[in-house]
Order: C-alpha cells, then structure tokens, then sequence
C-alpha cells in the first residue's frame, strides 16, 4: 500500500514500490473524494490500483487513516519528500508520524535530496540490537534483500558511553565480544532463512545513528525497528532518537519494522 499525493516524491515512491511487490494499492486521500488525473496516470505508469478515500488531508488526520487502513498490509509506503518537509530533513510530518507508530513495515522513500535519483544498487542495511526487535528488522531486512537480489550488511552499534556522556562499567571488550557474538547470530539467522543473501557483519564502536548513516551513504535501504522498552545497557542500536533521524537524514529510503 502506497500513500500518494500529486508531488514528485509520492511518485518515486510508488514506483519504488512496484520494484517489491506485484500487487501494488494507491491509496489518495481528499477531502471531497474525487478521483485527481494525475492518480489516474500514477496508476498507468506504475500498473497499480488506485484508490480515493474521502478524508481529512491534514498531517495528524491522514496519518491515523493510513494507519489503520494498512494494518495487515505487508508493507505501508510513502514518500519522504511530500507536503510538511522541513528545510534539511529528508522526511515530512507525515512520514515522522508513520515511523513512530508503525501498523506494519513503514518505508520511508527518499535519496538525497528531492531531485535526486533513488539508490538502486547496493546492500540492504539493518540496524540490531540484539533483542526482538532488532529480530524482526533482521528478517524483514533478509528478505527484502532476496527480493532485490541484494547484498545484506548487519549493523550492531555498541558504546561504553552511557546517557549524559557518562563511561559505563562495562568492559569495552567484552562489549566488544557481545557485538560479534550478536552479529554471528544473525548471519546464522539469515542463512537458514535466506540462503542465497550474502551477508555481511559490522559489530562497530560507535553510537547507531553515526554507524547507520555511514553505511546509508552506499546502501540501497536501511532497516530499523523502533525500540521497545529499555535497551540493553551496551547497545547503542535501539536509542529512541535514532529511527527518528534515519527517516529524517538517511540518504536512501528507510524501512521502520515494528517489533
């Protein structure tokens, strides 16, 4: 399910989608109901399915709407550069409003500026933290990767830094040791459910977001999933801030799983 509107970002978005699936739903939202010309040659372009649902197209609004019309869906679409973007960020109100609450798999489609081409090549890169949510991006993530026929990189971020610049007790080794114990796990994970993704493990000293929009610059997508309740305490993957600014200054489109 795509959520459009007449800007050139929801387009690229759209077509993003046909990339990932073959049964692809436009979804519009008017106030008065109509169908628009430009959804209907939206729908031509793309071979999707277009449809209009009357309804208010104001931020708060059209985020629950698409919320709860998605909820089953396998993936809920949007593009980043629509109405309510900021100067600098990648993403709008809307799509900041999506990821935080996701019903299903939120993508987030932008590149690097609204003129600029989507990525097409390069790894899928998912962030982990070693819980369950770090499991459900890593599926997700392993197998968006065998649709695009991509390569996979496993990001574990770990710092002995706690809140407030404080050093924690931790021994920065055995830190060290739990993040390529994290990240071997998961390559065992994707192999037996992918076998033919080829994966990469990247156990780094570094906060999330520094280590994941580093990776970004090359990737084709990044994988996250929102942190539920407290990190474990040497992860730096799961800060609550860190899925937030993904979606506002990746470089790349950015899918947020929900745990």
């Amino acid at each position: 399910m795509v959520g459009v509107d007449p800007t050139t970002s929801a387009g690229l978005a759209a077509g993003w989608a046909t990339r990932l699936a073959d049964s692809v739903h436009l979804v519009h939202v008017a106030a008065d109901g109509r169908v628009p010309d430009w959804l209907l040659g939206l729908a031509a372009a793309t071979g999707a399915d277009p449809e209009v649902v009357a309804g208010d197209p104001a931020p708060d609004a059209l985020a629950n709407l698409l919320r709860d019309r998605a909820r089953g869906a396998a993936m809920l679409v949007v593009g980043g550069h629509g109405r309510g973007t900021h100067p600098g960020l990648q993403a709008g109100d809307l799509a900041a409003r999506l990821a935080a609450d996701p019903p299903c798999p939120v993508a987030v489609v932008h590149g690097v500026d609204a003129e600029s081409p989507l990525p097409a090549t390069g790894p899928v890169v998912v962030g982990i933290g070693g819980g369950p949510s770090g499991t459900a991006a890593l599926d997700a993530a392993a197998d968006l990767a065998s649709a695009l026929g991509a390569d996979l990189v496993v990001v574990h971020a770990w710092t002995d830094v706690a809140p407030g610049a404080h050093r924690r007790a931790d021994d920065p080794e055995a830190l060290a040791a739990r993040g390529r114990e994290v990240t071997e796990a998961a390559r065992r994970r994707v192999a037996q459910r992918r076998p033919a993704v080829a994966v990469e493990t990247a156990p780094v000293q570094d906060t999330a977001l520094r280590a994941l929009l580093h990776r970004a610059e090359k990737a084709q997508m990044l994988v996250v999933a929102p942190r539920v309740g407290p990190p474990p305490p040497e992860s730096a993957m799961q800060a609550g801030s860190t899925t937030r600014s993904l979606v506002a200054f990746a470089p790349c489109p950015v899918v947020v799983v929900p745990a």
